[in-house]
């Protein structure tokens, strides 16, 4: 591969936190849906995450993404989804996800960011640039951090 080639390819990497789910076999087949994203569950209870004031033997699940990322359109119809909202849809109340991402093409562009939602829907997203306009305010002297 060339230089050019390199660099035009994205990649990303992704994993949640823990959380419950309100039915487990739903849940694994929303996540079975995405099949070319090959996203990983991994099963443990909450007593081994340090999840406290839940009943120690719930089961708790994070997620982990390969390189083909986080799914960002439904795999039937190929339309955009909010894959983090479509996930709040199984949890249990009260839960939260956190789901970090960062991605990379080539070494010369990092795209990085959190995203959390409750069992309500309720959606936050962070990024790199909200890091950015901090760093501009605390000091005259700031460059960005990049190619």
């Amino acid at each position: 591969m060339d230089e050019a080639t390199i660099r035009m390819e994205y990649h990303q990497m992704a994993r949640t936190n823990y959380f419950a789910v309100k039915d487990v076999e739903a849940f694994r087949t929303f996540i079975a849906s995405f099949k070319r994203h090959q996203i990983r569950i991994v099963e443990r209870t909450a007593g081994q995450k340090s999840v406290g004031g839940v009943n120690k033997n719930l089961p708790v699940f994070a997620l982990f993404f390969t390189a083909a990322g986080v799914p960002d359109s439904d795999p039937r119809l190929d339309e955009p989804i909010d894959f983090l909202y479509m996930l709040s849809q199984h949890l249990q109340p009260g839960w939260v996800v956190e789901l970090q991402t960062i991605g990379w093409e080539g070494g010369n562009y990092y795209r990085a960011q959190v995203g959390l939602v409750n069992s309500e829907g309720v959606l936050r997203k962070f990024e790199f640039e909200e890091i950015r306009k901090l760093g501009m305010l605390m000091g005259p002297y700031y460059s960005r951090c990049e190619f």
